[in-house]
């Protein structure tokens, strides 16, 4: 068992304002059952999902794919979906990720 309250959220050194708590690591391909905290006007670089995404929004909203999505919304992203999620209002998440994500570098980064 895992109580989430007693676990620190730990920021992204490279993405201020995105933080997580990792509830599971998962044995095979580096993924993780994490919860995902973004504050207000926040967005997380663009990656890639080789073994797919879901998520299952706990409060606030997230835009994702030219859509938002509100309180207890369920998204899945299948395998090699890529995508710039951001946070108009600040939300939280469970994430759930098969395999590490990879991020997608532009010309010139």
């Amino acid at each position: 068992m895992v109580l989430a309250d007693g676990k620190p959220w730990k920021g992204f050194p490279d993405v201020k304002g995105v933080e997580y708590k990792v509830l599971r690591k998962h044995p095979e391909g580096g993924g993780l059952t994490l919860l995902l905290r973004f504050a207000k006007g926040v967005h997380y670089p663009t990656h890639r999902h080789p073994g797919g995404e879901e998520y299952w929004m706990l409060e606030g909203t997230l835009r994702d794919g030219g859509k938002s999505y509100g309180r207890e919304a369920y998204v899945w992203h299948p395998p090699g979906s890529i995508h710039t999620p951001s946070s108009p209002t600040g939300c939280e998440l469970l994430v759930v990720l098969p395999r590490a994500i990879e991020v997608v570098r532009g010309p010139g980064s």
